[in-house]
């Protein structure tokens, strides 16, 4: 780890698990998502480490894809953002973008928690524009949030009509007040590596029928017969799975879906579908003959 990396980590801005990116894990990572998308070019690999080079300022736009977590936005975190919605303390966003220790730029949000802080407030980034952060030099976290945001818009509409259709005696038909009487925010967030997707899981909790709409993508089998290499239990970053009783189990919780087992797969054994439960373990095959 280079010098201005120790020293970053230490100033809480980003923190880095090299041991976690599917692109030093293997050259079928295919994702770079950090170095490609990072609006001031402050990321590199080298010499198998992710480099952190001394101009980044932790607006988070890295971490907002890296799905293992080997980049990970520290200060604030995700969850300090959360527990300041809750408490009442931020009623918009703002990425205090002149803070020297806790801005945040909107594109570091990733679709998980964009979807769990909408369904509590839809009007949370009412703020957040192209005029507001056109001369930005982060533009592309603005570029990545308006995706974001709009795929989810479009599922909302999917999920308020499933409602009006089959309870729309018993819902409040504003928008925004029947989204906060649906979904709750649970006293308790976790942000520990148990539940790789635990804002979800809060959600479906609260209301299961969210689940068709979420659906994460895990790995399953694919038509060619596994060998029994293990790669896949092997590589992946987040031991998400295990070889065991004469198959390999998927621990959902533990899966990120970073594709990294089905890319290494030399038999194509596995191929990445949506699923609506995303917690659970299962064995992927049946018995191997």
């Amino acid at each position: 780890m280079s010098f201005v990396q120790t020293i970053l980590d230490k100033l809480g801005n980003i923190k880095v698990e090299n041991s976690l990116c599917v692109d030093l894990i293997s050259p079928k990572g295919h994702c770079n998502f950090c170095e490609e998308n990072c609006p001031i070019d402050a990321i590199s690999f080298e010499n198998e480490n992710i480099i952190i080079k001394y101009n980044c300022n932790g607006c988070g736009i890295c971490t907002s894809n890296c799905k293992p977590r080997a980049l990970k936005k520290i200060n604030p975190t995700f969850k300090d953002l959360i527990n300041a919605i809750k408490s009442g303390n931020v009623t918009k966003f703002d990425c205090k973008i002149d803070s020297e220790d806790e801005r945040m730029c909107v594109g570091a949000l990733s679709n998980e928690i964009i979807t769990y802080i909408y369904l509590h407030d839809n009007d949370f980034f009412s703020n957040i524009n192209e005029d507001k952060c056109a001369n930005c030099k982060f533009y592309r976290g603005y570029e990545l949030f308006k995706d974001r945001i709009t795929v989810l818009e479009d599922t909302i509409k999917d999920i308020d009509n499933l409602h009006f259709k089959n309870k729309k005696s018993d819902i409040d038909l504003n928008k925004r007040e029947f989204l906060k009487n649906i979904f709750k925010f649970r006293t308790k967030l976790d942000d520990s590596t148990d539940n790789y997707h635990e804002y979800y899981s809060e959600l479906i909790d609260e209301n299961a029928e969210i689940s068709e709409y979420i659906g994460l993508n895990f790995p399953s089998k694919n038509d060619n017969k596994c060998s029994k290499c293990q790669a896949c239990v092997k590589l992946c970053p987040t031991n998400a799975m295990e070889m065991k009783e004469d198959n390999i189990y998927l621990n959902k919780s533990l899966c990120c879906g970073c594709e990294l087992c089905s890319n290494v797969c030399f038999e194509k054994a596995l191929a990445m579908q949506k699923d609506a439960s995303i917690d659970g373990i299962i064995p992927i095959f049946e018995e191997f003959e």
